[in-house]
């Protein structure tokens, strides 16, 4: 009789939560460990650390997310998506669209500022108001939004903005995944980051 073994998961695989918004047509919003608040558009997919707190890092595989992150000087708040994009802020509030199907990413600033490179190499300060695309073939665009205000949670609050903790995200449509490969990167490679 032939027995099968199931591989033991790594520390790496364990210390990484994945959070998948995966129905169309369906949003949500919950709070990170840190208290930032991030409300995620649908067939969106996000991953972060367990130990969040200490290096606040997300990796945005798929979909568009807004984020209202709470300052911490200590551990700047960092956003990885597609072709080697990096978005990372202090405190400040910003969406981030990174659809596979769209060939680019794009982020645009509600408040404060944030710093955008693509594949290491920083290009860009951007403060309210501003928008830039990052493409996959390297080229990038910046331009100004013609309302910064339409810049909130997936533009006029057809996102839910509650405040849902993370025992009620089920009701949003939102899943907590165990990664399940045995590298704990997104499904689209997005490159090293500097934490």
């Amino acid at each position: 009789m032939a027995t099968a073994s199931i591989p033991a998961k790594s520390a790496a695989q364990r210390s990484y939560l994945s959070y998948n918004k995966h129905r169309s047509g369906q949003t949500g919003s919950f709070l990170l460990p840190d208290s930032s608040q991030v409300w995620l558009n649908a067939n969106t997919e996000l991953q972060y650390r367990q130990d969040f707190q200490q290096n606040r890092v997300i990796i945005l595989s798929e979909g568009e997310a807004f984020f209202e992150v709470k300052p911490d000087k200590a551990h700047p708040f960092t956003i990885r998506t597609s072709y080697g994009v990096m978005t990372r802020v202090l405190g400040t509030s910003f969406n981030v669209k990174a659809y596979q199907r769209l060939k680019k990413v794009e982020v645009a600033v509600r408040t404060g500022k944030v710093t955008v490179a693509q594949d290491q190499r920083k290009f860009s300060i951007l403060e309210r108001g501003k928008l830039i695309s990052c493409r996959a073939d390297r080229s990038q665009q910046l331009r100004q939004l013609p309302n910064a205000d339409e810049n909130r949670p997936m533009a006029a609050g057809r996102m839910d903005s509650g405040r849902r903790q993370l025992g009620r995200m089920a009701t949003a449509g939102i899943q907590l995944l165990p990664h399940q490969s045995g590298n704990p990167e997104p499904r689209h490679p997005v490159g090293p980051v500097e934490c």
